[in-house]
């Protein structure tokens, strides 16, 4: 019996199918040949001591990398000089472009917009600091009888859909090799976008 306090119909009505997306995954680069893999971690919808492992992704690379490696530190007003990151935060990081190929669909609860009022949940747990209430969703979801593959959210920090996916489910995706974040052309403009200027030191 499901400990998930979902109704059915309220599953299904929000249960989006996906097919033929693409996404991007940055991730630590000692995992750089298994880009699909998954393992203990605290993150937003499941904490290390949980019996699941969830897969992050976004179509939108500037998304993957302010959710992967800037986070909330520049949320709080500071001077402009302070928004500085270290380069080996991201030279410790790869990304990987990853597809649901035409064979394969993932079921995803659609939780962007009213998603969350739909289903009875707080906002907090897609949209909040503190994840704890979004690892209680993330249980009672993984545990939920329609076996769904895991949740399609908006990112808090730029909107943009954000890809979370349930490790029973990433056999459903394919790989690209993963490639050094260092060297992807797309970053000096993420930095001058959000005034961050990057120490080699």
């Amino acid at each position: 019996m499901s400990s998930a306090p979902y109704p059915p119909e309220r599953i299904a009505d929000l249960t989006l199918t996906v097919q033929s997306a693409d996404m991007v995954r940055i991730f630590d680069r000692k995992y750089r040949d298994n880009p699909l893999g998954t393992g203990p971690g605290d993150s937003r919808l499941c904490a290390k001591a949980d019996n699941y492992h969830v897969l992050y992704a976004s179509p939108d690379f500037t998304t993957s990398f302010l959710e992967t490696v800037v986070r909330d530190r520049y949320a709080r007003p500071k001077p402009a000089a302070e928004r500085k990151l270290f380069y080996r935060e991201i030279s410790m990081r790869v990304s990987a472009n990853l597809m649901v190929p035409n064979t394969e669909s993932l079921n995803l609860l659609d939780l962007r917009g009213d998603g969350c009022v739909r289903l009875g949940v707080g906002t907090d747990a897609i949209r909040a600091e503190d994840h704890g209430e979004g690892r209680t969703l993330g249980r009672n979801l993984h545990d939920d009888p329609a076996n769904l593959d895991g949740i399609l959210f908006s990112s808090r920090l730029t909107g943009q859909d954000v890809y979370a996916i349930f490790d029973r489910a990433t056999n459903k995706l394919i790989a690209e090799t993963a490639r050094e974040l260092s060297d992807d052309m797309r970053l000096p403009e993420i930095l001058d976008r959000y005034g961050i200027t990057l120490i080699r030191s």
